[in-house]
């Protein structure tokens, strides 16, 4: 078909007009929350890895700024990992790394498969990602090449891997398909299952000589560097444990629709310490001094607490996470509805302060 001139001229003047109506925008004051999938402290720092890229905290969770320039994916930020003056993050892009605190980032996944890193672990001198589908990936350069060390991970859920944790001369790695060992920094691993029937693993962590699983069908504590294994769950009311956080005497462990709980016993009991959250998954938690953080799913973001969880309060200012699917307005209300349930909220001042208006909405 010919196109007539002045159609061309007219398609030209509204592009024009397009460019001049959205050649500025802003963010608007929220409303702040998001996935937080990882917390992790360095030095005066502290970062939250979302559903969105990196954000960043300078002053102990008072607000948040956005980290990810460089980032080659900004989506399902998982892990981190400091190597010397680096930092490493693992997300759906691959594994990037920083030498400014997470200011800038550039990629670091040369030998990498292209699907999402899970976990991420500096020993001795290797750096460790867990590559979903893949297995364990190593680098011996602080992340300028990496070699695949899978022997002994033999199926798809045993080379999906979600944490590590190292003890002593030992690294384990949290699977869908339970805990593997390895005594030579990766190059061999060894189901070490007992008790623990192949769960899915979420989360490993090491308090004092004790070795714990998060798994979806609750915790359990091995005595002896994994040989065996025995559930720990007396005082848990959701059983499905995506976050442990050792602190001190104590050990904190956040799950699914369940909140958080506290041990004081090496997890003989739990109790919970879930007063004042909106949002009861919590799968990143960490501590800065005497300040503890938990990263929540539901776009709740982070909570913080200074008396070891018995209140939490929100700490969410600048952490623009938040994944709007719907926006509508009706005079001078504006509605946001946010993903993963967030829920609604509400603006009366053109957006400058949103409000959560979820009374009576189950989902």
């Amino acid at each position: 078909m010919k196109h007539q001139p002045w159609i061309l001229t007219v398609i030209a003047v509204l592009f024009a007009g397009f460019s001049a109506v959205f050649a500025d925008w802003q963010q608007t004051a929220g409303p702040y929350g998001g996935v937080v999938n990882t917390l992790f402290v360095i030095g005066n720092d502290i970062l939250a890895g979302s559903d969105s890229g990196v954000f960043r905290s300078t002053d102990n969770g008072a607000s948040w700024a956005l980290s990810s320039a460089g980032l080659d994916d900004y989506s399902n930020v998982n892990a981190f990992a400091t190597a010397g003056s680096s930092l490493f993050v693992g997300n759906d892009g691959g594994v990037s790394v920083s030498t400014d605190h997470g200011a800038s980032w550039s990629s670091s996944k040369s030998g990498l498969p292209d699907f999402p890193v899970g976990a991420l672990l500096f020993d001795g001198n290797d750096l460790f990602a867990g590559v979903v589908s893949s297995g364990v990936f190593r680098s011996s350069d602080h992340g300028a090449g990496w070699s695949p060390v899978n022997t002994g991970l033999n199926t798809y859920s045993e080379r999906s891997v979600n944490s590590f944790v190292s003890m002593g001369s030992s690294l384990f790695a949290g699977t869908m398909g339970g805990v593997f060992k390895s005594t030579n920094s990766g190059s061999n691993w060894t189901a070490v299952n007992t008790g623990l029937a192949n769960l899915y693993v979420w989360t490993l962590v090491s308090a004092g000589t004790d070795l714990f699983a998060g798994t979806t069908a609750g915790l359990f504590r091995s005595t002896d560097q994994g040989a065996g294994w025995t559930a720990v769950n007396t005082g848990l009311t959701q059983t499905d444990i995506r976050s442990l956080l050792p602190a001190g005497l104590s050990l904190f462990a956040g799950t699914v629709k369940g909140g958080i709980f506290v041990s004081t016993n090496g997890g003989a009991n739990w109790n919970d310490v879930s007063n004042d959250l909106t949002q009861s998954s919590v799968k990143g938690m960490a501590v800065k001094g005497n300040t503890f953080f938990s990263g929540t799913h539901g776009n709740a973001g982070i909570y913080a607490s200074t008396d070891k969880g018995s209140t939490w309060a929100v700490s969410n200012t600048g952490l623009t996470a938040t994944a709007v699917r719907a926006l509508a307005v009706s005079g001078a209300y504006g509605f946001a509805g946010l993903l993963d349930m967030g829920g609604v909220f509400l603006s009366v001042d053109g957006g400058a302060h949103w409000t959560a208006m979820n009374n009576n909405l189950t989902g």
